[in-house]
């Protein structure tokens, strides 16, 4: 079942728009000190840590329901 989620989320991420595809990737891809530093310069392109927080959060609800419409689509 990972497998199936895993491969949803990678269509699931392909039919976002680029530019929220590019935040989902520089928000997540880093670790550490390099993590701050992105999501500080991300911030600062959507109008604040909030922003971004609030961003993030729809984007991954917009993601975890197609995920989870793309693995009952697989497995029927």
């Amino acid at each position: 079942m990972r497998e199936l989620e895993l491969k949803c989320l990678d269509l699931c991420l392909d039919q976002l728009p680029p530019s929220e595809r590019d935040i989902v990737t520089q928000y997540h891809g880093l670790q550490g000190r390099d993590k701050i530093e992105i999501r500080r310069r991300l911030a600062e392109g959507v109008g604040g840590m909030n922003a971004l927080r609030i961003r993030m959060c729809r984007i991954r609800m917009e993601l975890r329901t197609c995920v989870v419409e793309c693995a009952k689509r697989s497995v029927n």
